[in-house]
C-alpha cells in the first residue's frame, strides 16, 4: 500500500510540473521555529487566512523571522482534509520577498484575525491555528527552567490555561519584558492539546 501511495504521489508531482505550473502562495510569517532539524513555519496569506507550510524538512533560510514575507510554490494536492490550514509546498521553493516593518501595519493585520478563546474550550476543534489576546498573562520559570505562561481567555467560565512557551524568541533573558502580547496557538492532534507556539508583541522594541 505504501509503495502504491508513493507511486501515485510521484505521478501527481510529474503531472503538476509538466502539465500545470505550480501555484504560488505568499505568507507573512508569525511562527518560525526549528526543532530536531525540522522547520515550522506558519502565518497569514494575502487573504489573512492561516497557513501552515509543510513538509517540515523543506530547506528554509535560517535568517527568516516573524513578519518576513515569503513566497513558496504549492504542491499538489495542497491541503489536508482534517487540517485545513496545512499547505504542502515544494521543498526548495521558499524565498523571502519582503517584510512588514511598520508597527501600525502589524496592528492592522493582527486586529483583523484575533479571536476569542472559545476554540480552546471546544471539542472537537475544527482548526489547528488560532490567535488570541490573553487576559492577565503571567510568564514564569518552572522548577525545570522551562518558560511557562498562565493566562485566561475571554471564554465565559474560563478557569485559566497554563502552557509551556514554545517560541524560540522568548528566552530567559527577555521573558519578563513582554508586555501586551498576543498568542498564536497550534493544535497538536496526538495527544490532543493546544500549544503556545508564538508570542507576538505590538509594542516598540526595547
Amino acid at each position: 500500500m505504501n509503495t502504491l501511495r508513493k507511486h501515485l504521489r510521484k505521478l501527481n508531482e510529474i503531472r503538476q510540473t509538466t502539465l500545470f505550473p505550480p501555484e504560488k502562495i505568499t505568507v507573512i510569517i508569525l511562527l518560525r521555529a526549528t526543532k530536531h532539524g525540522l522547520n515550522y513555519i506558519a502565518g497569514l496569506d494575502r487573504n489573512l487566512i492561516w497557513r501552515f507550510l509543510y513538509p517540515l524538512n523543506a530547506r528554509i533560510d535560517n535568517d527568516l523571522r516573524k513578519w518576513d514575507v515569503i513566497e513558496a510554490e504549492v504542491m499538489y494536492p495542497s491541503t489536508e482534509p482534517d487540517r485545513p490550514e496545512y499547505v504542502k509546498i515544494w521543498k526548495d521553493t521558499v524565498k523571502r520577498i519582503g517584510r512588514v516593518d511598520s508597527l501600525s501595519e502589524r496592528k492592522n493585520i493582527i486586529t483583523k484575525v484575533v479571536e476569542g478563546g472559545e476554540f480552546l474550550h471546544r471539542k472537537p476543534c475544527r482548526k489547528t491555528l488560532g490567535l488570541i489576546r490573553p487576559i492577565r498573562p503571567r510568564f514564569y520559570l518552572d522548577k525545570f527552567g522551562k518558560i511557562k505562561c498562565h493566562f485566561y481567555c475571554n471564554h465565559k467560565g474560563c478557569k485559566g490555561h497554563r502552557m509551556i512557551v514554545k517560541d524560540p524568541e522568548v528566552t530567559k533573558e527577555n521573558y519578563q519584558l513582554i508586555e501586551e502580547p498576543y498568542f498564536l496557538l497550534a493544535f497538536k492532534i496526538h495527544p490532543s492539546r493546544w500549544l503556545l507556539v508564538s508570542v507576538i508583541e505590538l509594542t516598540e522594541q526595547k
